[in-house]
């Protein structure tokens, strides 16, 4: 007769150490943006024609963003070049002053 080895003990997944680089990674608290009227291809089906016309219009640019202009906000921040912001709000906004 064979002895039987012991079973080997398996921790669930939550129990696991993680390895020693990701023990210490922190979670970056969330920044954010504050973005103003963006030109998208949602905009003419949702809106009359005077609502488009005047979409982006009370801006100093006197006209709405285009997403490939606020699109480095988002890349930025989810980058690791963002990774030393934190809690920061960013306005690609259409030159409208922020706590001014």
């Amino acid at each position: 007769m064979q002895k039987s080895s012991p079973k080997k003990k398996v921790k669930h997944p939550q129990q696991q150490k993680l390895p020693r680089k990701e023990s210490k990674m922190k979670p970056k608290p969330v920044s954010d943006d504050a973005t103003r009227p963006i030109w998208t291809p949602l905009i003419p089906p949702s809106f009359d024609a005077d609502k488009i016309a005047k979409h982006g219009s009370d801006l100093p640019m006197k006209r709405p963003g285009e997403p490939v202009e606020v699109a480095p906000c988002y890349l930025f921040l989810a980058s690791d070049d963002g990774s030393y912001m934190t809690v920061q709000v960013l306005h690609p906004n259409g030159g409208e002053i922020v706590n001014g």
